[in-house]
């Protein structure tokens, strides 16, 4: 059962084994973390491009220190800090099935596994949900991207049917992996050929 309300132990590999407690952080504090981070990619000319994330290691260190509750424990530097982001951030897909006009989303979350189940959107729901939820702004030698969890958010309770797995509600980053399957298995299932 995935209780986002109570405090868990993540250890990490770096340089040794190093751990710490942390709370999950709020719909809002993830909100906050997703529109601070950007992605700028430089053109470089004769067909050459670099990409960067912009401040992310920086952006990761303040919601661990928001998010961290042994505050005396061993010190963490940006690069752990994002680690440990990356850890509670985590939803790996571990099964989809598609039951009718619904699908079955089963992911791998800190700890334990959940189920959430969605009906197909539409296909205004998707062009809308893809016009908020990425900004990219492009320059005359590079563009940026920015993406917003808020839409998948929205997306995800106008699909919703059930949920399994949660001692409360379901937080907006397992909302915004479950909406991204559910749209990505739809381009797979388009791309398929007719038999």
């Amino acid at each position: 059962m995935f209780d986002a309300s109570k405090p868990f132990v993540v250890p990490i590999l770096s340089g040794g084994e190093k751990s710490c407690e942390v709370r999950f952080p709020s719909d809002e504090e993830w909100c906050t973390w997703a529109r601070a981070q950007r992605t700028v990619r430089h053109f470089l000319g004769r067909g050459k491009s670099q990409s960067e994330d912009v401040d992310l290691p920086k952006i990761n260190a303040e919601l661990f220190a928001k998010i961290r509750v042994d505050k005396d424990g061993p010190e963490f530097d940006d690069a752990e800090a994002g680690m440990v982001i990356g850890r509670v951030e985590r939803c790996a897909v571990a099964t989809v099935e598609r039951e009718g006009i619904n699908y079955r989303i089963e992911m791998k979350v800190p700890g334990t596994r959940v189920v959430h189940v969605l009906r197909m959107p539409t296909a205004k729901e998707m062009q809308e949900h893809e016009r908020a939820s990425t900004s990219v702004v492009a320059a005359r030698r590079s563009i940026e991207t920015r993406a917003f969890l808020e839409p998948s958010g929205a997306l995800y309770d106008k699909l919703h049917i059930s949920q399994d797995g949660y001692a409360g509600a379901v937080p907006i980053v397992h909302k915004s992996a479950a909406v991204s399957e559910v749209i990505a298995q739809l381009a797979i299932e388009a791309d398929e050929d007719p038999e």
